[in-house]
């Protein structure tokens, strides 16, 4: 397996983990322009695979809004975007311009508070740490892609997380990782119906363990305020002109 996620001596992972699963998020369109994901599990190449859960770009409230997203003048942006598992379990992700991100679950009960900035926290409705992200400390702006080093609440190495940038992230020799789905050549545009640039292709999560449901829930809620809200989690992404805060 490759090196790139943790290399064999275990400098980059803890104790000497090795990859777990691989979750990979491809983003599309609908129809209407609004942006989508769907999460694959360990897919294995199959860019058909059935997710385990999906998201949605908010509606937008009145008419203006929802016209500015059929028209492509907001191309990922705040709002309440929705992810949906497959048990129709969902979690709502209000983005908000400069403010944390408080997600909830369908029933209204708090779920974690997303605060981003020169790195981003995670904290429980207590308060308690529950994921940060950080650069990642080998490469953490790629020609493709932004590197995210997830940790967890006690700041152990809980995932690498992948911000997919371009069609070139082939070039990186990461597609045999788990058997992940190729992003490249696998049909990663999750919905076709739309015609404007996506302002990621989706994010690759390599996990070095499997993480509890509130982990995995602040997971995929980050990955969608990444690619559907288009929020910078780190300096880098802010720099680099790829997100607004």
């Amino acid at each position: 397996m490759s090196d790139l996620y943790g290399p064999s001596d275990g400098t980059s992972g803890d104790a000497g983990a090795k990859p777990v699963a691989v979750i990979d998020a491809p983003c599309g369109r609908k129809l209407n322009n609004a942006l989508t994901m769907r999460f694959l599990r360990n897919a294995g190449g199959d860019a058909d695979a059935e997710p385990f859960a999906t998201a949605l770009q908010s509606g937008g409230d009145g008419v203006g809004k929802k016209l500015g997203i059929l028209f492509g003048f907001k191309n990922g942006s705040a709002g309440t975007h929705v992810l949906t598992y497959a048990d129709g379990t969902t979690l709502a992700v209000p983005v908000v311009d400069l403010q944390p991100t408080n997600v909830t679950r369908g029933d209204g009960s708090a779920v974690c508070t997303i605060t981003r900035g020169e790195t981003t926290t995670v904290t429980t409705p207590d308060g308690a740490a529950l994921l940060s992200f950080l650069p990642d400390p080998v490469e953490p702006v790629g020609h493709a892609f932004y590197r995210l080093r997830v940790q967890d609440g006690s700041r152990a190495h809980l995932a690498t997380m992948d911000v997919i940038r371009d069609g070139s992230y082939g070039d990186v020799g990461v597609l045999d990782v788990l058997e992940a789905i190729d992003f490249v050549a696998g049909g990663f545009v999750s919905d076709a119906g739309g015609s404007l640039p996506l302002p990621f292709l989706g994010i690759r999560v390599v996990l070095f363990r499997e993480p509890s449901a509130l982990e995995q829930d602040a997971l995929l809620a980050a990955a969608v305020e990444i690619c559907i809200g288009v929020r910078p989690y780190v300096t880098a992404m802010s720099d680099a002109g790829a997100a607004r805060t």
